[in-house]
């Protein structure tokens, strides 16, 4: 939410979250929600283009988005308020909402909570 006030700059910082639920979209990014509905105002996605995608792959030892679903983690980054417009027939429509992103600059910048005892 802070990073929607303070929109374009973003909050930099160490965000914590459950993943609730992830989706591939424009040029391959891996999206993970900290909310079930991405469209969702408290969201924070969490972007991992192809590059980092193989990067955890190759850390976890599995897909990010299979390994990291239902886990806790922490991410340190910079969240921005982004501006998603709708599309209809392959044009942009003056519809639009907001999300907020963090896109992933190093794997070593997330870190997964170990399972509670």
């Amino acid at each position: 939410m802070n990073a929607a006030e303070v929109a374009p700059q973003g909050v930099s910082g160490l965000f914590e979250m459950t993943v609730r639920g992830s989706g591939i979209a424009d040029a391959g990014r891996l999206y993970l929600n900290s909310q079930p509905d991405y469209r969702d105002p408290r969201n924070l996605s969490v972007v991992l283009t192809p590059a980092m995608q193989a990067h955890l792959r190759e850390r976890f030892g599995a897909d990010p988005a299979e390994f990291l679903d239902g886990k806790r983690i922490a991410v340190r980054g910079t969240a921005r308020r982004v501006r998603i417009v709708f599309v209809a027939n392959g044009r942009p429509t003056e519809k639009y909402y907001y999300q907020t992103h963090l896109v992933l600059q190093r794997a070593s910048d997330l870190s997964v909570a170990p399972p509670p005892l």
